[in-house]
């Protein structure tokens, strides 16, 4: 009956997010568009079975995307996220947050 346990176990994903930057590059003021593109990068560490990840990507608290990322059992995988916002932040540094929102066996 143990191995069977190990079994389940592992055919579940166990992803923890390694590495993770945001890269911010404003176009804001006149004759500007007035958005801002982030750029994120991130690996992902997966110690578990293989299956589908769901991360979320913020800006300042707030989800501004997501993506969903098939990974291999055991394995690492590098990823990267662009989006531009209709939005400026003038003299504040904007915060920036990538989380796993849930994962799921294939």
């Amino acid at each position: 009956m143990a191995g069977v346990q190990n079994a389940s176990v592992l055919s579940e994903p166990n992803v923890a997010l390694t590495d993770t930057h945001g890269y911010v590059t404003g176009h804001c003021g006149a004759y500007l568009t007035n958005t801002t593109d982030w750029d994120w990068s991130a690996t992902l560490v997966n110690t578990g079975g293989g299956g589908f990840v769901d991360i979320g990507y913020y800006v300042n608290g707030q989800q501004v995307s997501h993506n969903t990322y098939y990974v291999n059992a055991k394995s690492q995988l590098p990823i990267t996220q662009s989006i531009t916002l209709n939005e400026c932040y003038g003299s504040t540094n904007p915060t920036y947050r990538i989380a796993v929102l849930a994962e799921r066996s294939a």
